[in-house]
């Protein structure tokens, strides 16, 4: 079920609007740039869904379904409202579809997707959230099998990607068996990208070079158990973020120069947190 709410532009409560049952359990949402349609991304049926949105902000019943995208984990759409990405964890793509507004309908582009894991001798990736870089030049999606984050060229004409940066998230002493990478984050500046790993309960900081997008390492810090999810502010000053099994969020001042958080202060939260939405009005 999708649940949508009206938000109280100057007190930020939430009035409750209406329910909507959907054919599958979702793991993620976004609605396209024109507000008409909502898709979505089933983890455990392996579908992409879409929805008509009402003016009053009614998910409508779904349009249609697109099946058999392993663990399709995200949905990113581009600025131009013409293309969508889905990363799918289970069989280590990013699938790249055109979306045509008028209709609400997607079909696959050519190619239809990146394989991130080319190589059967690599280990497996699982490719989990992507986010743009604010140029709309350069995609980064995290892997949260082998916590690297993937940077991509993307081809705003074509809607194709380029991979040509794969660099490792945590310590190189890793002390742990097992990586479970979890949420990514860029600054509104685009100047640095930041992600969570659950089990090592670390974020991680990068600087983005301004004219190729990659990235280099700033630190790796340890925060609130299991960060499954955290955000960043509109301003760029703050990321928040929500620890799954400490049922608390931290707060951190992002130094504008080096990058660096520091922690300000934790705030008891419900049990099991694990998504932090920042909400802006003009």
């Amino acid at each position: 079920m999708i649940s949508s709410f009206k938000i109280d532009a100057m007190t930020g409560k939430l009035s409750h609007i209406d329910n909507q049952m959907m054919n599958a359990n979702i793991a993620y949402i976004s609605i396209d740039l024109t507000g008409q349609y909502l898709i979505s991304a089933s983890y455990p049926h392996h579908k992409i869904i879409v929805n008509p949105v009402s003016k009053n902000g009614d998910i409508l019943k779904h349009q249609y379904t697109l099946n058999g995208f392993p663990n399709a984990h995200a949905v990113l759409i581009d600025k131009t409202n013409r293309y969508v990405l889905v990363p799918t964890l289970g069989d280590d793509r990013v699938y790249q579809f055109e979306f045509n507004v008028n209709s609400g309908k997607m079909k696959l582009n050519d190619p239809p997707y990146i394989d991130l894991n080319k190589n059967s001798l690599k280990k497996k990736v699982g490719p989990r959230h992507i986010v743009f870089h604010p140029n709309g030049q350069y995609i980064y999606v995290i892997g949260q099998f082998d916590a690297s984050i993937h940077l991509f060229d993307f081809n705003p004409k074509t809607g194709v990607l380029n991979e040509k940066q794969n660099i490792f998230t945590l310590p190189v002493k890793y002390k742990y068996k097992r990586k479970a990478a979890a949420d990514i984050h860029i600054t509104p500046d685009g100047r640095f990208i930041y992600s969570s790993d659950r089990v090592s309960s670390t974020i991680s900081g990068f600087e983005v070079d301004a004219e190729s997008g990659f990235l280099t390492s700033i630190e790796v810090i340890e925060t609130e158990k299991s960060p499954r999810g955290f955000n960043i502010d509109a301003s760029g000053k703050y990321l928040l973020v929500v620890g799954e099994l400490s049922n608390e969020m931290s707060i951190y001042r992002i130094n504008k120069i080096s990058g660096r958080l520091i922690k300000l202060k934790s705030y008891l939260m419900g049990i099991n947190p694990n998504w932090v939405e920042i909400v802006t009005f003009p």
